[in-house]
């Protein structure tokens, strides 16, 4: 079992554009009928705000600081449509991060200012939860109509792991007076070298996914669910990790550089392990009395939000605004260029402040 697990390591270790080619390949070759759509996108799904600094930057350190999550999804690939399944190869970038206002605050000055502030009194809790993958996807989606008003797609696939990290912490920050202290544990799961070995061996790893999507329609409306991750698992034969404990002390309120902070001690080294990606799902409710809007939850995990949107289609044209518990709001376009072209694209903002891009899509068929 151990050979076999490390020959499907070797394999997946291949560059990702060169099953890409080999795929391309094939599916045009394949049946004239079938559909090729080529398509790149960006979508980030966020509690509050969005994953940029900017947005963080203007808060303060709370005692009852509450958690807030976002997740990202980047990707550029190639499907081929056949009547109720398809066939697809993608290069991604997945990111899924759920961390307490207190440390999405001090990351953001760390990030803008290259310090934090450390003059806020008291003891505040700093906690945050982060996955990283770049992968390359070999994926299946099979649609199946229970009934012309139910129908279940779901979508099984296959990561060729180029890049990974799981980064866990949690760790306490008490100032009184101009004397501030850091206390907590750090610990990291990745394809990054946390420390030097003498005997460092190269990481190798693949996965296996699957989505799925429900519709349904009644006489109330059309109900839709979307799960991401709802079977995950991330094997490697070989990984890097790093368990790290901090007691730092400074007087001066100001002159902590996060990214700067020794660890007191801690170990490194290199283990076999199986990870685990977390659930994004959401479930939306379109009424028939009020077909432009549309009403929801969505979440990372059980950390679930309700969300509310509205969008008009007018000719080629369609624009919606959604917000997540009045805690940011989201306004975007898209485009029907073509029969065979479309794009679109759109902003988040918390409080109408700094606003960033959110999603993006640009897809072609043939």
């Amino acid at each position: 079992m151990a050979l076999k697990f490390h020959f499907i390591d070797g394999i997946t270790a291949l560059k990702g554009r060169l099953w890409l080619t080999f795929f391309f390949a094939a599916v045009c070759a394949s049946s004239a009928r079938a559909e090729l759509e080529v398509s790149a996108s960006h979508q980030q799904q966020a509690s509050a705000g969005v994953l940029s600094a900017q947005q963080w930057i203007d808060g303060r350190l709370d005692i009852s600081s509450p958690f807030e999550w976002v997740h990202v999804k980047s990707q550029i690939g190639v499907v081929k449509h056949w009547s109720n399944w398809s066939l697809g190869i993608a290069q991604s970038r997945l990111g899924y991060m759920s961390a307490n206002r207190n440390a999405l605050l001090l990351s953001a000055q760390d990030e803008l200012n290259d310090r934090v502030d450390l003059s806020t009194q008291g003891q505040f809790a700093l906690g945050a939860t982060v996955h990283a993958l770049e992968s390359t996807i070999f994926s299946a989606r099979l649609k199946h109509a229970f009934s012309d008003d139910v129908v279940l797609t779901l979508a099984p696939h296959v990561h060729v792991i180029h890049d990974y990290q799981r980064s866990d912490g949690h760790l306490s920050l008490q100032t009184v007076g101009t004397q501030s202290r850091l206390q907590g544990s750090l610990r990291r799961v990745g394809t990054r070298n946390y420390g030097f070995l003498i005997e460092d061996k190269a990481n190798a790893g693949w996965g296996l996914g699957l989505d799925a999507n429900l519709r349904i329609r009644s006489a109330w409306g059309k109900t839709q669910i979307d799960a991401s991750n709802l079977f995950s698992r991330l094997r490697f034969s070989n990984i890097h990790f790093s368990n790290r404990q901090y007691d730092v002390n400074t007087s001066n309120g100001t002159d902590l550089v996060l990214s700067d902070i020794p660890s007191v001690q801690g170990f490194y080294g290199q283990t076999p392990t199986t990870e685990r990606l977390p659930i994004a799902w959401q479930a939306r409710f379109e009424p028939v009395m009020a077909s432009n809007a549309s009403l929801g939850v969505t979440a990372l995990g059980s950390d679930v939000r309700w969300f509310a949107a509205y969008g008009q289609q007018i000719k080629q044209y369609r624009w919606w605004v959604q917000t997540v518990e009045a805690k940011n709001l989201s306004v975007g376009a898209d485009i029907q260029i073509s029969e065979r072209w479309s794009f679109g694209a759109g902003l988040t903002a918390t409080r109408l402040n700094h606003p960033a891009f959110s999603s993006f899509h640009l897809k072609a068929i043939w």
